[in-house]
């Protein structure tokens, strides 16, 4: 069998992950009960402006209603307005855009970086700031991994790539 290249591998990898850490968020929410979802999300916007201008970037704090139930039934009926840090990256150099990325998402992976799974951009400052830091998985990364390959080797994944 044709080993798929390694960067689509960490990818995978990387979205099992993702789904592992999302399990995680709503089970950290419910540690907050008093607090809304809402306010949660409007928290960790806040620290992810605050985190940005740290690092000399503006980043305007919002929340999309439209991609969460719990959002969409506190936000406003209607059209959703547009993220306003499209248009501030938009306005950017390519070299601008990828330090503005690399503050925002850090540059290390997580999973095998030194700064834990979330690693160490302002989004994942942010997270930990608000909902605290993930459970370890690397006890799982086997399992992760073999999931991983299965997905990327499926030839419903294959076909759908091509």
């Amino acid at each position: 069998m044709t080993r798929r290249p390694r960067t689509r591998r960490t990818s995978l990898l990387l979205a099992a992950l993702l789904l592992a850490g999302a399990a995680w968020l709503a089970a950290s929410l419910s540690r907050a009960q008093a607090e809304s979802f809402l306010d949660q999300a409007w928290k960790q916007e806040e620290a992810i402006a605050a985190c940005m201008a740290e690092k000399g970037f503006t980043y305007i704090p919002w929340v999309n209603p439209s991609e969460d139930i719990a959002l969409a039934e506190a936000g406003p009926t209607g059209s959703v307005e547009p993220n306003p840090n499209d248009a501030i990256v938009a306005a950017m150099t390519p070299e601008e855009t990828e330090a503005y990325a690399a503050a925002y998402w850090g540059t290390d992976s997580g999973l095998a970086g030194a700064s834990g799974l979330l690693g160490e951009g302002c989004v994942a400052e942010a997270t930990r700031a608000v909902f605290g830091e993930p459970p370890d998985l690397s006890s799982h990364s086997r399992e992760l991994a073999d999931i991983a390959d299965a997905v990327g080797d499926d030839p419903r994944v294959i076909a759908a790539e091509a």
